[in-house]
């Protein structure tokens, strides 16, 4: 191995390396993986997880899915500070990582020397070129001045692009934007060469291509890659599903959104091994081949983002009441019909709902149209009339609220004795019309964690705050003055409770959301 120049570099290293030693040889191949990612970078946890299964390095375990097993690795790393979480969920599940400087050339040291992976990087390639061939089993794409000196090995297994879409939203330099533009159309033009050689990647199980926005939108067609079974392009030129000879057979991952695809093949519909599915509109929805043939009954996530299109009520209805099999459900368009919750009422995998848009009739539905399971619910933008927690606080299962910007148009929230029972962290966010949060005794016995972000309109302490006895962390985020003096004379009462009041507003974050 090639430690770094300087004593105390090496030093660092050395001990880093007992560690990563120290692992067992799966969860040593998920560690290298991280030296994929560009240095600094923060890192999805639920991406990363996606990738370690699409290139089948979790193995299966009895009585738990691979994407349990996954997470567990990911915790592992962490409690051997061989990542580092940067956020985690309400749940206290890892949200997103970081890898540190050391430890990521430490991965990419070992993964480089074993042929486990290679980071390279690219702005300029010759069509006359005849480059030296790369050997590594997996290849990241960074983007640099410098020039890729080499051409994919024909087994290979991961192919990682990442063109930092970040520094055309953070930065007001007007060159490193151009210098973006000029490298992603050099990558297209990469790509078109390797499917003109002589060598097809049907070994490829992995291509990740987020945020590709340049070059020619049909450009870039894949063939023979029979065993792909993660296909990432969030955010990319697309305009359809780059494949000749239809959808690899064995595709778990597939994820369009931001893309310009406004049509689907029909074999994505047949697809037995797809897991995890992200759109871009739920016109892409067919309901029509789900039930002609196997209604992906593996498919535990469902993800569209639909804004700027009139939801097809019908066709989506449709095609959730044959997902039985979902575990998570997120919807964001400018309207969603409550059928939404009948048609999920009986999938008893459902844990997880997220509904970002206003929701049609304007009156929540009873509590008997809701998945039986539901622990983690959200509610964005759905202008409800009246007090949704009388229905939600009957929900025994649901363990985590968010009610964010207008949710609900209520002016009074009231929470009667025995709602919310098994409740551990409520979020109420800009709810512009809240002027009072009523809380019974008897209610929301299990709350730790309480947020109360960007209510105008709330200027006093919670009534009956003192009846959570379990209540463990008030975080309160750029609210009235008058509320603000209010809690501070709770706290002074009510020490056990840790409150949190940024003293003054964050930054503006003008970095895309993962």
């Amino acid at each position: 191995m090639n430690w770094d120049s300087t004593d105390n570099g090496k030093q660092c290293l050395e001990i880093l390396a007992l560690s990563y030693y120290d692992l067992p040889y799966n969860m040593k191949s998920c560690f290298l993986y991280l030296g994929a990612f560009p240095q600094g970078s923060e890192i999805s946890a639920s991406k990363l997880t996606k990738l370690w299964i699409g290139d089948d390095l979790i193995p299966k375990e009895e009585g738990i899915t691979l994407e349990g097993t996954a997470t567990n690795y990911l915790e592992e790393l962490a409690q051997r500070c061989l990542v580092e979480i940067v956020k985690r969920g309400p749940d206290m599940s890892i949200k997103k990582v970081r890898v540190h400087d050391l430890l990521g050339e430490l991965a990419k040291s070992e993964a480089r020397e074993t042929r486990f992976l290679r980071v390279e990087t690219i702005t300029s390639i010759e069509e006359e070129s005849k480059p030296q061939e790369i050997a590594a089993r997996r290849v990241a794409l960074h983007p640099s001045s410098d020039k890729l000196t080499g051409i994919f090995n024909e087994k290979l297994r991961a192919l990682l692009v990442f063109p930092t879409g970040r520094i055309i939203q953070t930065s007001r330099d007007n060159r490193k934007k151009w210098w973006f533009c000029d490298w992603s159309k050099d990558c297209f033009n990469f790509f078109r060469k390797i499917n003109r050689s002589d060598k097809r990647m049907e070994f490829l199980k992995v291509l990740e291509l987020d945020g590709f926005e340049e070059g020619d939108r049909l450009g870039l067609y894949i063939e023979d890659m029979t065993r792909l079974r993660y296909l990432g392009l969030k955010d990319t030129s697309f305009a359809a599903i780059p494949y000749f000879n239809g959808i690899p057979p064995h595709l778990q991952t597939l994820d369009i959104r931001g893309t310009s695809i406004t049509e689907l093949p029909s074999e994505v519909w047949t697809l037995t091994k797809l897991r995890h599915l992200y759109l871009n509109s739920v016109r892409l929805l067919n309901s029509q081949a789900l039930r002609s043939g196997m209604p992906l009954h593996n498919l535990q996530t469902l993800k569209i983002d639909d804004y700027y299109q009139n939801t097809r009520n019908s066709q989506l209805v449709g095609c959730l009441k044959l997902l039985s099999s979902l575990n998570t459900l997120t919807l964001r368009a400018n309207a969603i019909p409550q059928k939404v919750f009948t048609a999920t009422s009986t999938h008893a995998k459902l844990h997880k709902l997220k509904l970002d848009g206003t929701l049609q009739p304007n009156e929540l539905c009873g509590i008997e149209n809701f998945a039986p399971n539901i622990a983690e619910l959200t509610l964005s933008r759905s202008n409800l009339q009246g007090e949704p927690t009388q229905t939600l606080g009957q929900l025994k299962n649901l363990r985590i609220l968010k009610l964010r910007d207008d949710a609900c148009q209520c002016e009074n929230i009231s929470c009667s004795p025995g709602s919310f029972p098994n409740l551990s962290y409520l979020e109420l966010s800009n709810l512009c019309h809240l002027a009072l949060l009523n809380i019974e005794p008897g209610s929301f016995p299990n709350l730790m964690h309480l947020s109360i972000h960007r209510c105008d309109n709330l200027h006093a302490v919670p009534n009956g705050l003192n009846h959570i006895t379990t209540l463990q962390v008030l975080e309160c985020k750029e609210m009235p003055s008058s509320f603000v003096k209010e809690i501070n004379d709770w706290r002074r009462t009510h020490p056990a409770v840790r409150v949190i009041i940024p003293d003054r507003q964050p930054p503006q974050d003008l970095s895309p959301t993962a």
